[in-house]
């Protein structure tokens, strides 16, 4: 059964592409984006928790930001976008 997450920008109504997300993150950390890999891992380690239910405003999620950039994120997420979780049962 796979857990599922969208990230919708506030007052907009279509979920953001991860990869148009990851840009805006590299900009706010004053990085480049990789072309393989999300910067600081936060779709392993933020989307993770999503998927698995943990809303971006639980306690959890700041015990998971274990450094400044990771705290960026975080409090970037929070400030621009709520989350959308499910999981899928069965074949399509």
């Amino acid at each position: 059964m796979p857990n599922c997450f969208t990230l919708t920008r506030k007052g907009e109504t279509e979920p953001t592409a991860l990869i148009t997300l990851d840009e805006e993150l590299c900009r706010q950390l004053g990085t480049e984006p990789h072309p393989k890999y999300y910067v600081e891992s936060w779709y392993d380690l933020f989307g993770f928790a999503l998927a698995c239910g943990i809303p971006l405003d639980d306690a959890r999620m700041d015990e998971m930001a274990d450094g400044a950039n990771k705290r960026t994120i975080l409090a970037y997420l929070r400030a621009h976008f709520t989350a959308d979780c499910w999981a899928e049962i069965g074949r399509r």
